[in-house]
C-alpha cells in the first residue's frame, strides 16, 4: 500500500490571526488557548473511555525540517532509533542524548517527499525547542550536506483521538483510511481541499492521529473535523490522559537530569541493532549489565492531598513525583521516577511525600 505518494502541494501565506467563532469552538491558534485549560462544553475526560473522537490542538509543538542527501544518515548518528531504514511513510519515537546519554530532546522523526520530489525528515518535539535542536544538529554539522528550517510558525497540529477517530477520519478525508502502524502517515485532502499531513500516533492509548497544516487552512480543518462530530477539547483533558496512559513530556518528566534510558521506553525509542550513535556505550551498558537506578513508572496514589517532589521511605528518598492528577477524591494518578527495588509492576509502598503520607500503586 503505497501512503506517500501524495505529497502537500499547496503554499498559502500564513495570517497573523486566525479567526474566531466562539459558538462553533474553531480553532483559535494555542495563543489564545492558555496551558492547562478547558473549552466549553468539552466532555468529561475522567469518564471518557475512548467512546467519542477528541480533537486536541497541539500547535504550540516545535517542528524541525532536515533535507539534503545526506540528512538520514546525519539524524542516524545523532539519536537512538535507526533512522538510515526508515521508509518512506515511516516514523519513530527517537531520544536525543549527549554522550553520557543524557537527556537532550524527545522527538518524532518522520520522513516524507517535498512537493519538489526531494526527500525530507521532520522532527516533532517539545513546545520551545525547535531553535536548541537546530543548535544542537549545527554543532555537529561538519561536511555533510544537510540543511535545517524550523517550520514551527508555519504549520497547525492538531491531535485526533478515540475508538471511532479512523471512521470519522474516513468521512473528513471522502475514502477509507488505510491501515497505518504506529508513526506510519499519508497525506490526503479533508473535504476534498484541505491538503493534510496524517500521522498515526497513539499517544494517549486510543486511537489517534496527528493532523498537520498549513496554518492558512487551519480554520478550515478544525471546522471541518468538528462538523464530524470530533469534540474540541482543552489543554487540561489533555494532560490529564497524557498521565493514564504514561506518556512522557518535557520538562515534566523529561529534561537533562535523566538518561535516557531511564524513561523505560526501549521497545519504540531505542534501536537494539543500530550501529555507534551518541550516547550509545551508557545505554547498552544499561540494557546488558542492568546498571540502572531508576525508572519512570505510572503509579497509582492514595492520599488527602499529593505535590510534585520526593517521595521518602524511612527517611531515605526511593523517587519523585513528576505529574499527577486527581481521578476521585483521594486517588491520584502519577508518573514517578522510581529507584530499583522500588519500580517493580505490581508492587505497594507506604510513603511520604511533601504534603504527607501516600499509598503508592506501581501500576
Amino acid at each position: 500500500m503505497d501512503i506517500g505518494a501524495k505529497t502537500m502541494t499547496e503554499s498559502n501565506p500564513i495570517p497573523t490571526q486566525l479567526p474566531t467563532n466562539p459558538a462553533k469552538m474553531p480553532f483559535t491558534g494555542f495563543d489564545n488557548l492558555p496551558l492547562h485549560s478547558s473549552l466549553p462544553n468539552e466532555p468529561d475526560w475522567k469518564s471518557w473511555h475512548g467512546q467519542n473522537v477528541l480533537l486536541f490542538d497541539r500547535t504550540h509543538r516545535s517542528k524541525v525540517e532536515l533535507t539534503g542527501p545526506h540528512a538520514a544518515k546525519f539524524l542516524h548518528n545523532l539519536c537512538s532509533n535507526d533512522i538510515k531504514e526508515l521508509p518512506l511513510g515511516g516514523g519513530c519515537e527517537v531520544f536525543f542524548a549527549d554522550k553520557s546519554a543524557r537527556y537532550i530532546s524527545f522527538a518524532n522523526i518522520y520522513h516524507f517527499l517535498l512537493s519538489d520530489g526531494r526527500h525530507a525528515f521532520w522532527l516533532d518535539l517539545s513546545p520551545g525547542t525547535g531553535l536548541s535542536m537546530i543548535g544542537h544538529l549545527d554543532r555537529h554539522l561538519v561536511s555533510e550536506q544537510v540543511e535545517l528550517a524550523d517550520r514551527t510558525n508555519e504549520f497547525a497540529q492538531f491531535h485526533l483521538c478515540g475508538d471511532n477517530a479512523t471512521h470519522l477520519l474516513g468521512q473528513a478525508i471522502q475514502e477509507p483510511v488505510p491501515e497505518l502502524g504506529q508513526h506510519q502517515h499519508m497525506v490526503r485532502s479533508i473535504q476534498g481541499n484541505i491538503p493534510t499531513s496524517i500521522r498515526r500516533h497513539d499517544l494517549l492509548g486510543f486511537i489517534g492521529y496527528e493532523l498537520i497544516v498549513l496554518k492558512g487552512r487551519a480554520t478550515s480543518l478544525w471546522e471541518a473535523l468538528v462538523s464530524f462530530g470530533a469534540l474540541p477539547t482543552g489543554e487540561a483533558a489533555f494532560q490529564g490522559l497524557r498521565i493514564l496512559a504514561g506518556f512522557p513530556e518535557e520538562p515534566l518528566e523529561l529534561d537533562a537530569t535523566i538518561r535516557v534510558m531511564e524513561v523505560d521506553r526501549p521497545k519504540t525509542a531505542i534501536a537494539d541493532n543500530k550501529g555507534c550513535y551518541l550516547g550509545q556505550e551508557p545505554i547498552v551498558m544499561a540494557r546488558d549489565r542492568g546498571q540502572l537506578n531508576r525508572k519512570l513508572r505510572k503509579v497509582k496514589i492514595r492520599a488527602n492531598s499529593l505535590s510534585s517532589g520526593p517521595i521518602s521511605q524511612d527517611g531515605k528518598e526511593i523517587g519523585r513525583i513528576c505529574s499527577y492528577v486527581e481521578i476521585t477524591p483521594g486517588n491520584w494518578q502519577a508518573l514517578a521516577y522510581l529507584r530499583r527495588g522500588f519500580w517493580d509492576q505490581g508492587s505497594k509502598w507506604e510513603c511520604q511525600n511533601l504534603e504527607g503520607p501516600i499509598y503508592l500503586d506501581v501500576a
